[in-house]
């Protein structure tokens, strides 16, 4: 290995960062190719290159090379958070894996030793912060280009393929989302209440769907199906989507965002890199969070393109969700051969309200429970209420019942939090305030966000 002189080396990743953007990699790439003359310098593009999770999975191993100058490498804690937050995991059936935990070693701006099959290779690594986005650029430097290659191949084949994660689509790129597939993993129509039917209509529809491509195929039907799901918020959209991709066994994409990553980006080339990914995934499940929030005039012609293409699309199953389906265009909504069944998510009636209650007094200890009476009393009189204000009244019951003391009545509690529930959904800001579809949110959106946490 060739030792670079300390005149020059220390220096060399700050000297690159002190350039304006746009020049570092054309410096880096010049300076690299200088310090190693007998060496093959190949800049990789960062895209679909994920040498962090190749790591952590133990196909290679990092070291730093103190020999080719300083390396900045940061030590983080990874926890399962405090103890309160993995106490409310556990009510939610969410577990905290072992893997998640201790200290963790990521490097920056870095001269590293790379050792994959028992060869080693050298990287350069640089990152920095642009547009509130991580960017970053490898170089890797080695006797041969086939080896650099090799590697590079290897780490991108399996950077495709989610392990134990899932992809996500915002800001202009994929990212693997591990905690979501843990939500997903944890979410069965068991612990779902719905209307009479809903569960077994959509498990049903999708199931079937994915095990008859042979019948689609032998008709000349396109294998490609959509469905959207639509309600007020709070009423158990999101829980069964992720009860679906739970259930039906194939990989889960999900859309959240079509905004660009950086000014030189543009919504028809995120809308393409995901129908992209889609169709290479395929069969797979993509779902578009708040669809009428993702559609705007000026990407809904290039979407409904995309989303229209039959043979391309073949294996893809769009599940859709949206809060406010009069803000979707006609030809979205009415038009069968894109969003062939349409679910309604309404507010629970009271034998559902009943059903949750239920449930959850199933999960809490005896001292917490609520009495049959309680129950039936509640759910006669929280009309009005969704899912996710169900689940406020009981928190919010648990806590009071947590202050009062050990002596305190649940059903009493509970009854107090009901009203109080009610006189905030009364004084909150009317509808009024959301004619604009365009605009930012509503205070009474707002509103209803904060109460139902984290749940749409």
């Amino acid at each position: 290995m060739r030792v670079i002189s300390e005149l020059t080396t220390p220096s060399l990743l700050e000297a690159a960062l002190s350039l304006p953007t746009p020049a570092i990699a054309s410096f880096l790439g010049r300076r690299l190719t200088e310090l190693f003359p007998d060496k093959v310098v190949v800049e990789c593009s960062s895209c679909g290159f994920d040498l962090n999770g190749f790591v952590d999975a133990g196909h290679c191993t990092l070291t730093p090379l103190s020999s080719l100058g300083y390396s900045q490498v940061i030590t983080a804690w990874r926890g399962c958070g405090t103890e309160l937050e993995q106490l409310m995991a556990a009510a939610e059936g969410m577990v905290c894996a072992t893997d998640d935990t201790g200290l963790v070693q990521k490097p920056e701006n870095a001269f590293l030793q790379v050792t994959w099959e028992g060869e080693p290779r050298e990287l350069t690594q640089v990152s920095w912060q642009e547009d509130h986005s991580t960017i970053r650029l490898y170089f890797l430097h080695a006797e041969k280009r086939e080896s650099i290659e090799g590697f590079y191949a290897a780490v991108c084949e399996w950077s495709s393929v989610p392990h134990a994660e899932v992809l996500v689509f915002e800001q202009g790129q994929w990212r693997k989302d591990r905690a979501l597939f843990k939500a997903i993993r944890s979410a069965t129509f068991d612990n779902l209440i719905l209307a009479p039917g809903l569960k077994e209509a959509l498990r049903g529809d999708l199931t079937q769907f994915f095990a008859r491509r042979d019948v689609y195929l032998r008709y000349g039907v396109p294998w490609k199906r959509g469905i959207l799901l639509i309600g007020p918020p709070g009423n158990g959209k999101t829980h069964t989507v992720k009860a679906l991709c739970n259930t039906l066994g194939v990989p889960a994409l999900y859309l959240r965002s079509l905004e660009p990553r950086g000014m030189f980006g543009s919504e028809h080339e995120s809308i393409s890199q995901v129908f992209s990914v889609a169709r290479k995934t395929a069969p797979c499940v993509l779902v578009l969070e708040d669809l009428d929030a993702l559609l705007k005039p000026t990407n809904r012609s290039f979407f409904l393109n995309e989303l229209d293409g039959f043979a391309e699309n073949a294996g893809v199953c769009v599940v859709a969700t949206t809060n406010y389906p009069e803000r979707l265009d006609p030809a979205i909504l009415e038009r069968p051969s894109r969003f062939d069944r349409k679910y309604h998510f309404d507010l629970p009636s009271e034998r559902e309200r009943a059903a949750y209650l239920t449930l959850w007094n199933e999960k809490q200890t005896e001292a917490l429970h609520l009495t049959d009476s309680g129950i039936a009393e509640v759910a006669a009189t929280t009309e009005g209420f969704s899912f996710a204000y169900l689940k406020e009244l009981c928190l919010a019951a648990t806590m009071a019942w947590i202050n009062a003391g050990e002596s305190a009545v649940m059903d009493e509690i509970a009854k107090e939090q009901v009203k109080l529930l009610q006189s905030q959904m009364q004084t909150a800001p009317g509808e009024d305030e959301e004619a604009d579809p365009d605009a930012k949110p509503s205070r009474r959106e707002r509103f209803h966000k904060l109460m139902r946490g984290e749940d749409e």
